[in-house]
């Protein structure tokens, strides 16, 4: 199946419209009440992009014992079965379970039915809602979800636990598109803006995706100027774009920080090499702490910045760094690094300094 983007705008979805498209086309009519008749289950729809093998296949539904803890490695087989032995479930977690079984059959309007009713009676317990987002990602209605989802977090929003409580666990089960989704939802309270805004600028940058996550550490500028992490973010991604006066831009309001990326005097460096601001990089190279002076990246910045700033400059003070360096990489040469250690590397170097 291909996703689509799981924060993209859906254009005129209404609730109405994911009944009407999970279809109404019936081989026979059979209707299976529960205590009350509060939910029908019907014969299984014809589904879309055959999202009925999504729905059977996916492992992320949560069954229930009967202490309302998670059933482990739950058994999904006999489906047929095991929903007829639930026909007159009344307790929490077999109504719970009906509706996950119910769901891996494709009766969506009767298992939603179920876990929303479950969600009134029991507003504190996360499973119904957790179960119910996972129908509704798994049939791409990421509208509807981040609707439920504000309503649990209104529901909740004096109880940061239980907002904690639920991001916490879909980070912990690798359900991350689902996790954006309640971040992308939680971004617009203030008491959560900053924290879900970085979380979903490195949710982007993890996935390599730089121009999505840009705007969204950006938007935290705009909150507060010196969020060391958007700051830090914003220096890494106009460093893979090689855009080198923005690195020096997001670089000059970290200086300060005593917490540094990793890498952040390598990328400075390497932005005032580029730019032709030779001297520059030297410094920002001798300011470097001792960790990252034995990156062989790091090193190579250094050594050349020297160089392009006065070809007969000593390397000395790199050769030391450089054996640490040689120790973990063992296939390190000297000679290779060391240009100027032989006429030939004199050569090179004076032609590349030239612009030959």
């Amino acid at each position: 199946m291909k996703k689509i983007n799981i924060l993209n705008d859906v254009a005129n979805m209404h609730y109405s419209q994911f009944n009407n498209w999970i279809g109404v086309i019936f081989l026979f009519s059979v209707f299976l009440f529960f205590s009350g008749c509060f939910s029908i289950f019907r014969p299984t729809p014809v589904l879309e992009e055959d999202k009925s093998e999504i729905l059977r296949a996916d492992n992320q539904f949560i069954l229930l014992k009967e202490n309302l803890s998670p059933v482990e490695n739950p058994d999904f087989t006999s489906l047929d079965k095991k929903v007829k032995s639930l026909q007159g479930a009344k307790s929490f977690h077999e109504l719970n379970n009906l509706a996950v079984y119910g769901v891996k059959l494709s009766y969506i309007e009767s298992s939603e039915g179920i876990l929303r009713k479950l969600q009134k009676e029991k507003p504190q317990e996360m499973t119904p809602y957790l179960n119910l987002l996972r129908i509704y990602y798994l049939l791409d209605e990421y509208e509807i979800a981040k609707k439920m989802l504000n309503d649990y977090y209104k529901l909740h929003s004096g109880d940061k636990k239980k907002v904690f409580e639920f991001m916490k666990y879909l980070k912990s089960s690798n359900r991350a598109e689902e996790h954006v989704l309640f971040l992308d939802v939680i971004s617009n309270y203030q008491e959560y803006e900053i924290q879900a805004l970085e979380e979903l600028g490195l949710y982007f940058i993890s996935i390599r995706d730089l121009e999505l996550a840009k705007p969204y550490f950006e938007k935290i500028l705009t909150i507060y100027a010196y969020n060391p992490v958007a700051l830090h973010s914003l220096m890494q991604i106009h460093y893979i774009n090689e855009s080198w006066a923005d690195v020096i831009t997001y670089a000059i309001p970290l200086k300060k920080e005593k917490v540094k990326d990793k890498n952040y005097y390598t990328m400075l460096a390497k932005a005032h090499f580029e730019l032709g601001e030779y001297l520059l990089a030297v410094k920002a190279s001798e300011e470097a702490p001792e960790a990252e002076k034995i990156s062989v990246d790091f090193l190579t910045v250094w050594r050349d910045a020297i160089l392009c700033n006065d070809i007969r400059g000593s390397l000395t003070p790199l050769n030391r760094y450089f054996q640490v360096a040689k120790k973990k990489i063992p296939s390190l040469r000297e000679e290779e690094f060391f240009l100027v250690s032989t006429k030939e590397g004199k050569r090179i170097l004076s032609n590349i300094t030239n612009g030959y």
